[in-house]
């Protein structure tokens, strides 16, 4: 479980994004590591962007390194990339 792999899944800060009919995201953020979690509820593909570089840690979505685009039904978990 990957959860149970990340202390900043397990004890880091929520800290809400966006949250949608469609798209729920947040971000975890623990000692100096910062993950965005990102579920698209919708039929359609999502573009969301970031005021960051990240990598995709975990999901199908693409990544160009400041946004992701998910695919409909899916999650991504990305990591801040310093």
């Amino acid at each position: 479980n990957i959860r149970c792999k990340s202390d900043t899944l397990k004890k880091g800060s929520m800290i809400p994004l966006l949250f949608s009919d469609r798209i729920i995201s947040f971000e975890r953020v623990y000692e100096n590591e910062r993950l965005f979690c990102i579920a698209n509820f919708d039929e359609n593909s999502v573009s969301v962007s970031f005021d960051t570089k990240t990598v995709l840690l975990y999901g199908n979505a693409k990544c160009d390194g400041i946004g992701v685009v998910l695919p409909p039904k899916s999650f991504a978990l990305l990591k801040e990339n310093k």
